[in-house]
């Protein structure tokens, strides 16, 4: 007989915390775009670090334009998970991905601006991708803009 699989009673209370935040309204989620059924495997093969099983699950969704498998495509390629490490590759996917309105693949497309990691450092357009973050609801990108004395 198997044992069931246990979470932390501290991963737990993570996961019940994020959750009411997101019912509360001071956590926002992005709506995952239709066309891309693999996301959870491919969440879960990279949170048990088989990244080469996540990036061909989330490819063939990202090159249709699927911005969920853009965005996780670049996570891929801005870490070096399955994957050399390319923040000229992670931007691109980044960039599709912001670019319809993903609100994660902005505030990470704004920091590699921000930073200069994989395009030219460009504060003007890391504030602007922040900015349309930030107007979506997006907590990260908010912090950016505070810590820049922006808004």
């Amino acid at each position: 007989m198997s044992v069931p699989h246990r979470v932390s009673m501290t991963a737990f209370l993570a996961t019940l915390s994020l959750q009411l935040f997101a019912c509360a309204g001071i956590v926002r989620f992005p709506e995952i775009p239709r066309g891309y059924d693999g996301r959870p495997e491919a969440a879960s093969a990279y949170g048990r670090g088989d990244y080469a099983t996540a990036w061909r699950i989330a490819r063939p969704p990202a090159e249709q334009g699927n911005a969920a498998a853009q965005y996780d495509l670049a996570v891929l390629y801005e870490r070096g998970r399955g994957v050399p490490r390319d923040y000229a590759e992670a931007a691109s996917w980044y960039r599709k991905a912001a670019e319809q309105g993903f609100f994660p693949a902005q505030t990470n497309l704004g920091s590699m601006y921000e930073e200069g990691r994989g395009v030219a450092a460009d504060i003007n357009e890391a504030v602007a991708w922040y900015r349309n973050a930030a107007a979506q609801g997006d907590d990260t990108a908010q912090r950016a803009l505070r810590r820049l004395n922006l808004r």
